[in-house]
């Protein structure tokens, strides 16, 4: 019997996987170990617990431990496990994000929410292993990645969050590298791109509001929530606007590690054209509130940029069906209880 090729591309890209599943349930364990008892006590809640679907974006008290209440060594071990998990472009996303803090906090002084860049928690649920199911989330204000695992498998990557606020670093600050610092520029501008680059019948499909929402639709729903499949589908696009419309995913999927960003990709890439959709809501001309959504059967995507005078970005991920790693957990359970 003879194994294609792509079918030795998938066993070598599960088997990476697993290696880094296996590798972050070693990071999380390094990283409980260097805390003493309260913090410990901190960091650790129940894999069944109901905190696991409690996600928000926005700046809040959250269980968890802080990075503020981590020495050095701690904070490290802590942001090793994203160092693990993100691509390059990711990491430096994530790090720009939480930096968006400390400019808020000059630009507000001290108007708004509490603004600082180490109020950062990272939450470990369950007991980090190779064998049976624990998760960690890394979550704080405009940030989310929660990853779930079983027997040392990675099964979830969602609900996935990334915000800007500023959406670009407009004021000078104390410190000037922050100056035009545009962290979520390309998903922004890619969104665009596509939607002035619909021509006659495509507008009248692909633009469905002359104003947009003031937030993502899906907002922190616990459940992700599958939304209207409104706009136009890939296959009434054109071969360049094909091209963009890819290239809006990867942003989103690339900001994890090839491992998991490449059978990801790949499943994408094959829901059938009519069934993968992009809308468009709000002005087209940067500076004016806009908002989009792609969706397939399986997944949702959603930017909003409208609230600073368009100049604060919202992006999301979710997996429609697997939110949590939900799906896969329910299949295991099945599967375990049908051979008892």
């Amino acid at each position: 019997m003879r194994i294609s090729l792509l079918s030795l591309w998938f066993l070598a890209s599960a088997i990476h996987a697993h290696e880094l599943g296996i590798e972050m349930s070693k990071d999380a364990e390094a990283f409980l170990a260097k805390l003493d008892p309260a913090q410990r006590t901190k960091a650790s809640v129940p894999f069944d617990s109901d905190e696991r679907f409690n996600w928000k974006f926005v700046p809040a008290d959250r269980k968890g431990l802080p990075l503020k209440e981590m020495n050095k060594d701690q904070a490290e071990a802590a942001l090793k496990i994203l160092h693990t998990t993100l691509s390059a472009s990711g990491e430096t996303k994530a790090n720009s994000i939480r930096q968006l803090d400390s400019v808020l906090k000059e630009i507000e002084k001290g108007k708004g929410p509490t603004r600082d860049p180490e109020l950062y928690y990272l939450t470990i649920f369950g007991t980090p292993s190779a064998r049976g199911s624990w998760a960690w989330r890394f979550e704080g204000h405009h940030f989310e990645v929660q990853v779930t695992l079983l027997n040392g498998d990675i099964i979830g990557l969602t609900p996935q969050f990334m915000g800007a606020n500023p959406g670009r670093v407009k004021e000078p600050t104390a410190n000037p590298k922050y100056l035009g610092l545009e962290v979520l520029a390309k998903e922004d501008k890619l969104g665009r791109d596509l939607a002035t680059s619909l021509q006659g019948a495509q507008i009248t499909l692909g633009i469905v509001g002359a104003k947009a929402p003031s937030d993502i639709v899906s907002g922190q729903s616990r459940d992700a929530k599958v939304l209207q499949p409104v706009g136009i589908t890939l296959s009434d696009l054109d071969d360049s606007q094909q091209a963009i419309f890819w290239q809006i995913i990867e942003e989103f999927v690339l900001r994890f590690k090839s491992e998991l960003s490449a059978p990801t990709l790949k499943g994408l890439r094959d829901v059938p054209k009519n069934k993968l959709t992009f809308a468009w809501m709000g002005g087209l001309k940067e500076g004016e509130g806009h908002y989009y959504r792609i969706q397939g059967p399986d997944f949702l995507i959603e930017l909003d940029n409208t609230q600073n005078n368009a100049n604060h970005v919202h992006t999301v991920w979710r997996d429609l069906k697997n939110d949590f790693g939900n799906d896969a957990l329910r299949r295991h359970l099945a599967t375990e209880h049908s051979t008892r």
